[in-house]
């Protein structure tokens, strides 16, 4: 097998043989990453971009060049480039190291596997374009690939999730290690774990590309942002906004509609800051809610009294309705229904409320007012009535939002919330945050990370816990919008 001519420069790789035209951004934040360019040797447009991006830093020593930390917004491109550098690492790298029959490793890890094997499948799509590359695939597997170099060098090429990686990653040769959505990995018994996967694969691995949207001042990612962006000692460390790196009409015009829709959100998920001093995360201990034994749904039980909360949502978000049950002095999540939107076509709020009636049937619920936010109330009232159902307000506002999530925290903290092992809803949970506000009161809120939802089942969980809980039914009688009177005329407080 005769090898393939491939460019010794990544970026050269990146244009000549993967087809890629990069953004204006991305070039000096390749070069300076993987070309071992430093940032005084650019010229022009490129030195301008750079010295932000890299805090004014001039020159990368060598040691610093094995860690690569990404601090990024959204759409930069940080896991398609992750995974093209991937390729190009296991196709120019020298295997003189290895053992006969020794193969080496470019792995990606995330959260999520799904996430992970993003970045493996970049690399494959790239290997099957080039006819010369595509004839070293060896195997091909749901997680990821093999090829065989000229010589027989075996490179594996595997997407691992978070809450294994650590002991997957030992013992390894790894030519490329890329950590995506670093800020955000947790192992089974949902605690951070960056950490432990960096330091499972740093003596082992020739390079490791740590990328992420920025979370909390605290972590692997930050400590290493903050340890060296400007001072490249340990870590090359990039800061990488959105609008930075992505020039184009209609990133920036996105850029400038999140921004003016939610600026907290979007400062941290677009303008790549950490979250502000005083955020902490909302539902400290959660794994004590957890329990492993039992499934995701409880089928309904009369014995217990039912409660449900909504949280409505049509374009970005979903629609969401949780039922609860009372259970002694706790509360039990029995099932939630979550319809999620596609892209280019929004729910439709006749279809939302017919299936949530439908859901709320199965756990005797039909007398029982739906309780939710203000959030597109209008837009479902007129549906309400062909299904007989009523729609009481939640507490809103700041304050009212506070009450009810204070209320779940308070079950959490006390051992009375009672939840599956379900890593969407959990995920979702762990996102929460909140921060004091001046002059007494807290701002409650769960940013955006790529592919996730914006906070939705936590939301109906939070309205379905608080009625449980603290509901008394003259409060809601006084807000509900069309249908029958409750039934629960007498209410349920003093739980």
């Amino acid at each position: 097998m005769s090898a393939p001519k491939i460019p010794l420069s990544f970026v050269a790789f990146l244009e000549r043989v993967v087809g890629l035209t990069l953004f204006r951004g991305q070039r000096p934040l390749c070069k300076v990453s993987w070309d071992h360019v430093e940032p005084e040797q650019l010229t022009g447009d490129e030195a301008q971009l750079a010295s932000p991006v890299f805090g004014g830093a001039r020159a990368v020593p060598e040691i610093a060049r094995k860690v690569i930390v990404w601090t990024k917004g959204r759409d930069v491109g940080g896991t398609m480039l992750g995974g093209y550098r991937g390729l190009h690492r296991a196709l120019t790298d020298k295997d003189d190291h290895l053992a006969p029959g020794e193969p080496s490793f470019v792995l990606s890890v995330a959260p999520q596997k799904e996430t992970a094997r993003q970045s493996i499948r970049f690399a494959l799509g790239a290997a099957k374009a080039n006819p010369a590359i595509a004839r070293m695939i060896d195997r091909e597997t749901v997680d990821g690939f093999e090829i065989v170099k000229p010589g027989g060098r075996r490179v594996i090429f595997m997407a691992v999730a978070g809450a294994r990686a650590g002991s997957t990653l030992r013992g390894k040769d790894i030519k490329f290690l890329h950590i995506t959505e670093s800020s955000f990995l947790y192992d089974d018994d949902h605690v951070v774990c960056d950490k432990h996967i960096f330091e499972a694969a740093r003596p082992r691995a020739r390079e490791i590309f740590i990328e992420s949207t920025p979370w909390l001042m605290s972590g692997l990612h930050y400590e290493l942002h903050k340890a060296n962006f400007g001072d490249p000692r340990h870590a090359l460390v990039a800061f990488a906004p959105t609008a930075v790196v992505r020039d184009d009409a209609a990133t920036l015009e996105m850029v400038r509609a999140e921004y003016e829709r939610d600026p907290v959100a979007a400062e941290r998920e677009l303008g790549a800051v950490f979250m502000p001093g005083g955020m902490s995360v909302f539902f400290d201990g959660l794994e004590s809610a957890i329990d492993e034994t039992r499934p995701r749904a409880l089928p309904f039980d009369p014995q217990y009294l039912h409660f449900d909360g909504e949280d409505f949502g049509f374009v970005n978000d979903s629609s969401v309705c949780v039922i609860v049950r009372r259970r002694g002095r706790c509360i039990e999540l029995c099932d939630y229904l979550e319809l999620r939107p596609q892209p280019g076509a929004p729910l439709k709020p006749s279809d939302v409320v017919a299936r949530f009636a439908e859901f709320r049937r199965r756990y005797g619920l039909e007398s029982l007012p739906a309780m939710s936010d203000g959030h597109y109330r209008e837009a479902i009232r007129e549906h309400l009535a062909a299904h007989k159902m009523a729609l009481a307000a939640a507490p809103e506002g700041q304050a009212g939002k506070s009450r009810v999530y204070v209320s779940t925290q308070q079950l959490v903290r006390e051992g009375r919330l009672i939840l599956p092992n379900d890593p969407r809803l959990l995920d979702q949970l762990r996102r929460v945050v909140a921060k004091p506000l001046p002059g007494g009161g807290l701002s409650i809120s769960t940013p955006r990370t790529k592919g996730s939802a914006h906070g939705d089942i936590v939301s109906a969980l939070t309205i379905a816990c608080w009625r449980a809980a603290f509901y008394i039914d003259p409060e809601c009688r006084k807000t509900r919008i069309g249908g029958p009177r409750s039934a629960f005329a007498g209410g349920w407080g003093g739980f």
